[in-house]
């Protein structure tokens, strides 16, 4: 998306909040919220290297929704070499520190972890599945998106603290990340 498209959709009916790959070209997070909806940017979220994060808390009939945008990228280093090994436990502890206490939180994003199988919540011996699983475990997530969203594995996963707040997932593939909708 060009920065043309971008401010004329934030002029016209948007609200963009975006993090974006910091030394590598293209990549990171970007989040278009209807400026009909009253939102909050959560500053508090911290940004590791290598992970882009975008926080949010969606004001709607009294009730705090906090949503959580994130890309983890597969390599184990980032731009500069730097080991990312421990990244996952890095976000997930962010991701821990940051949820809502007042209400619903959605968490969205590719955290490339494609060998955890999301219905018997198994995976293998590996620190990055094992940190993401029991993250959504102790926390006592639901993860929505059951079928595959890059070729056969289900990179593209939508996290939710509430069931009742997500119904009929729909995936709509495209080059590398698919839109889903709810």
């Amino acid at each position: 998306m060009t920065k043309f498209q971008i401010a004329y959709l934030t002029k016209s009916m948007y609200t963009v909040m975006r993090c974006d790959r910091v030394g590598l070209r293209g990549g990171g997070v970007c989040i278009f919220v209807k400026r009909n909806f009253q939102m909050l940017k959560n500053e508090r979220t911290p940004t590791r290297a290598g992970i882009q994060l975008v926080c949010f808390d969606l004001l709607r009939c009294d009730v705090v929704y906090r949503f959580f945008v994130v890309y983890r990228p597969p390599t184990s280093t980032d731009g500069d070499g730097v080991k990312l090994v421990d990244t996952m436990s890095q976000l997930v502890t962010c991701l821990a520190n940051n949820l809502n206490k007042h209400g619903p939180d959605i968490i969205l994003g590719d955290f490339n972890c494609p060998n955890i199988d999301w219905q018997t919540m198994m995976c293998p011996s590996e620190i990055n599945h094992n940190a993401l699983r029991d993250f959504v475990v102790f926390n006592g997530f639901i993860q929505c998106v059951l079928s595959p969203t890059t070729l056969s594995s289900i990179l593209d996963i939508v996290l939710v603290s509430d069931p009742m707040l997500v119904s009929n997932i729909e995936i709509y593939p495209l080059l590398v990340h698919p839109i889903i909708t709810w």
